[in-house]
């Protein structure tokens, strides 16, 4: 919530969260590993800049388009954790 806010405490919180969990070998370290990455990148600390909310409010009509590679890649996560519980029950 406060993340999605742009709030730039929850960016620092969400940081260390990510940290701890990337000991969860080995799916917890790619999700937590991609989380890092889009927050650590130029365009993720951009977001949570002071001035970024003016340009937010100065342009309601544009919205971010989620990448098809990202999607793919969250199917592909989702299918991959499936799979490790059905075969843990199996």
């Amino acid at each position: 919530m406060w993340l999605r806010a742009l709030q730039p405490w929850a960016r620092t919180v969400t940081i260390a969260l990510s940290v701890i969990g990337m000991i969860g070998f080995p799916i917890g370290t790619i999700m937590n590993a991609y989380i890092l990455y889009l927050l650590c990148a130029a365009k993720g600390k951009r977001l949570f800049e002071p001035d970024y909310e003016g340009i937010v409010a100065a342009t309601p009509d544009i919205k971010y388009k989620t990448s098809i590679i990202v999607w793919i890649f969250v199917g592909l996560l989702g299918l991959l954790i499936v799979g490790l519980v059905v075969a843990a029950v199996l």
